[in-house]
């Protein structure tokens, strides 16, 4: 369980792991389940006041930056990942599409809609693959009420959000202004092509990048093995 708290001049981070060993393999003296529970408590302390405050929308990544110029929604990931939190491209690109490979958005909580794949409780790579072969297209509450893409759309987000939906908007797959910039970005779509075809390549940069992202500002957890 990953829960990101703001407040004041800190980002905290708490991390919390689970393992629950098989009962029968660990019965020992009485004891029929052995319990081993990791907790991380990490605090990020803001570089400079002007980063110290916290934007209106928290330092989390706009989904919808604006349905602007490519360039924005590119450079507003880079400002976030990149300038803020010191992720390189190599990372930023495995962190985002690994945590978007589970779940779905729900309109009560952000105002998008749907799931990024149709397997969204196991760690494939089918969100690269139909990222790349499908037919996106932009759909809003407002594209609803015309005959355009968005008309019939069942995932249809609210407000005054936008989302791509596939099968050019009329599908029941979702992807965000900022997953569209991973096929926007020469350099990106490149390493989203690379994972389309490398199931384990994309889960160990995954997984590297998802360590570093707990440990972000805790020297002490440089080099660690957990």
């Amino acid at each position: 369980m990953i829960s990101i708290l703001s407040s004041g001049r800190r980002t905290h981070l708490l991390s919390v792991g689970a393992i629950l060993s098989d009962p029968q393999q660990e019965r020992r003296g009485g004891k029929s389940l052995v319990r081993t529970i990791v907790v991380r408590f990490l605090c990020r302390q803001a570089p400079d006041e002007n980063s110290a405050k916290i934007p209106p929308n928290g330092r989390l990544p706009d989904a919808f930056p604006g349905a602007g110029a490519q360039e924005k929604v590119i450079a507003h990931i880079r400002q976030v990942f990149s300038t803020q939190m010191g992720f390189t491209d190599e990372e930023l690109v495995p962190l985002i599409a690994g945590g978007h490979v589970y779940g779905r958005c729900h309109t009560d909580r952000s105002g998008f809609n749907g799931p990024w794949s149709n397997q969204p409780t196991k760690f494939t790579n089918t969100y690269c693959k139909r990222l790349l072969k499908d037919k996106w297209a932009p759909v809003s509450e407002k594209s609803a009420q015309g005959t355009g893409p968005g008309s019939k759309c069942p995932i249809l987000p609210k407000g005054d959000g936008c989302q791509f939906v596939n099968k050019n908007g009329d599908g029941d797959l979702m992807m965000l202004y900022t997953d569209m910039a991973f096929v926007w970005e020469p350099n990106w779509k490149a390493m989203i092509e690379l994972y389309a075809k490398e199931l384990g390549k994309f889960r160990d940069d995954f997984g590297k990048a998802f360590k570093k992202l707990t440990e972000l500002g805790v020297p002490a957890c440089t080099g660690s093995k957990l």
